[in-house]
């Protein structure tokens, strides 16, 4: 299991404010890709360690659902997110994701997604995807969202 994001963007600030507000609230936060998948990717099918470069953007909303929680939605994509293999080879890795979950307003919450993306050669090299399982967890406290990936596991497609 490793950490994969810590993103103490004030999500209790972010609430609160939604709260008062009775809106929903939206936050925009980019960050480099290496947060989210390391500096490095090895590709099951040749060997070659894929250097990552590029960005990550999120967009979450937070909505009030009455009865002191949330609904909470992180859209993100992968930014041109791309690779540089030991090899020679260069990778693109798009992505594109959604997770919705509860907060609710007595205690940190909990979401499991699964999580797919695909490392697409540009130069030959054969084609893999990388699959784990992540886990967001909402601290009402601090209001740090902290993502884990466990299980993962690359597979070659050609």
């Amino acid at each position: 299991m490793r950490k994969v994001l810590a993103l103490p963007f004030a999500l209790a600030a972010m609430l609160a404010f939604a709260v008062s507000a009775s809106a929903s609230l939206v936050f925009n936060q980019t960050f480099p890709a290496v947060d989210a998948f390391g500096p490095t990717i090895p590709n099951p099918c040749n060997g070659e360690v894929v250097t990552i470069s590029g960005n990550v953007h999120l967009v979450m909303t937070a909505t009030p659902t009455g009865n002191g929680g949330f609904h909470v939605l992180v859209d993100g994509n992968a930014d041109g997110v791309k690779g540089t293999g030991s090899l020679g080879n260069n990778y693109q890795i798009p992505a594109w994701f959604v997770f919705e979950f509860n907060v609710s307003g007595t205690g940190a919450s909990t979401q499991t997604e699964g999580d797919i993306f695909n490392v697409i050669s540009l130069n030959g090299a054969p084609n893999f995807v990388h699959e784990d399982t992540l886990t967001l967890v909402v601290n009402p406290t601090t209001g740090i969202l902290s993502i884990t990936a466990s299980n993962g596991h690359d597979k070659c497609v050609g």
